[in-house]
């Protein structure tokens, strides 16, 4: 991996030159040398965890935000947990222009008791969805949900991928998992 700012780098190199050689690293504010210096540790445990497990680090980039979604407790394996959602199951498509982007946090989604549900006409009758998570691994967290989706909603995501220009991944494990 190339690192401009690597005082270990022959000056002779151009690409070194290119990025001011042994003085690019003194150009970086305070925040940027640790932000550099944070991420070089983080490059430095990747390659000892890949030698070690033979597995990639997939935290290699700094500053992530914590999730921001509930997690379920996992355990033990098979621990079961119940959630119920006012959200049932589409049995029919709606129209495309009724569809809308669904909300980014949590308090703008939640029903209450008494709010009616979004496109009510194309979804099952039920009053609720109940649905058991149940703890497949621990860690990570995987957990089973039987019945998550409808055939409907199933061959509508099949349908968006199919019209998307998807390609195979550039990144991971270079195919080996």
């Amino acid at each position: 991996m190339f690192d401009p700012y690597d005082e270990n780098i022959p000056q002779s190199d151009q690409s070194v030159k290119r990025y001011g050689g042994d003085s690019g690293l003194k150009r970086l504010n305070s925040d940027e040398r640790e932000q550099y210096f944070l991420q070089k540790q983080n490059i430095d445990f990747a390659r000892q965890y890949k030698a070690f497990t033979g597995a990639d680090w997939l935290t290699v980039y700094t500053n992530r935000d914590r999730p921001s979604h509930k997690m379920w407790p996992a355990d033990h394996f098979g621990q079961d947990n119940w959630v119920t959602s006012k959200e049932t199951h589409f049995v029919k498509l709606p129209p495309r222009n009724l569809l809308e982007k669904v909300p980014d946090t949590m308090s703008e989604r939640r029903l209450g008791p008494n709010d009616p549900r979004p496109l009510a006409d194309y979804r099952s009758s039920q009053k609720d969805l109940n649905m058991k998570l149940t703890a497949l691994s621990i860690a990570p967290r995987a957990f089973e949900i039987k019945n998550f989706l409808s055939k409907v909603e199933v061959a509508h995501i099949i349908q968006l991928a199919a019209e998307m220009n998807l390609a195979a991944s550039s990144v991971g494990d270079s195919g080996h998992g």
